[in-house]
């Protein structure tokens, strides 16, 4: 094997691990100038804490940095899922694995869904905001908290997103639309007929009811109920039938720390 060099770069920023290639096989220089394990790989996929998964004879298996094999290349995939798991398939089984090579079966994850036999994302980021702050409920009624629990914005509400420049949206029920409100609980000027927390193109809310502020109250109070474990799934988005097809869930934006382990 020769020096670093003499292998072809990817585009991206030195202060960060790059991928390489070299007749046919591939590897990362890693921030400090060495070469991840000290070789090269088939493929690769989703280095982790030190930890990278990797094929060899078309099977997969996890290897440090140091070129520890924590797990011999036995399974058909090992992919980077998310929150410190991989995904390995065996055959028609599938296992949530961690950086150490640790691994329950996928089902009996909490955030498993036998609707759709596959992991959602934890419940409690159906609740988190960008800010730090999460929606919380009490006596059936919504409001936010800061990360120590105290009371942002009073639950006063069937349903409520995320302070956005201080407003949040959430239902006038006297006058049957969606309003923003103030930190104070106070309603602002802008207003709609209905709202949604998450609307992918291409994708329309469920009908729950056939009002449409009705619905998306309902469908967005069943967005917060999952998120603390009231129901078994969340709302569904269908397809319009033209690029969007099929009942999807709905899902948050998932907010993870970056973890520079890879760095040390």
């Amino acid at each position: 094997m020769t020096g670093p060099a003499e292998y072809t770069l990817s585009e991206n920023g030195c202060d960060l691990p790059l991928g390489v290639g070299h007749d046919g096989m591939y590897g990362i220089i890693m921030p400090d100038g060495r070469l991840f394990a000290d070789r090269l790989f088939e493929n690769s996929y989703g280095l982790y804490k030190n930890t990278l998964a990797y094929s060899e004879g078309g099977q997969w298996g996890l290897i440090t940095g140091d070129g520890v094999i924590i797990v011999p290349p036995s399974y058909d995939e090992i992919a980077w899922h998310r929150n410190g798991r991989f995904i390995a398939k065996r055959g028609d089984r599938r296992f949530l694995m961690d950086h150490l090579g640790a691994l329950i079966p996928i089902e009996e994850h909490e955030d498993y869904s036998a609707t759709y036999q596959d992991l959602m994302p934890p419940r409690k980021a159906y609740l988190s905001c960008p800010d730090g702050t999460r929606r919380s409920s009490k006596d059936g009624r919504w409001g936010i908290v800061d990360e120590e629990g105290a009371i942002v914005l009073t639950p006063k509400f069937r349903a409520v997103s995320c302070l956005h420049n201080g407003k949040a949206w959430a239902p006038d029920e006297d006058n049957r639309r969606w309003c923003q409100y103030d930190s104070a609980g106070q309603i602002t000027t802008v207003c709609r007929p209905e709202f949604y927390f998450y609307r992918p193109t291409h994708h329309d809310p469920k009908k729950l009811a056939e009002d449409p502020f009705e619905n998306s109250v309902i469908w967005n109070r069943r967005f917060l109920d999952y998120g603390e474990g009231r129901v078994d799934d969340p709302p569904e988005l269908i397809g319009d039938g033209v690029q969007g097809f099929g009942a999807l869930p709905a899902a948050p934006i998932v907010r993870e720390e970056m973890e520079p382990d890879w760095f040390k």
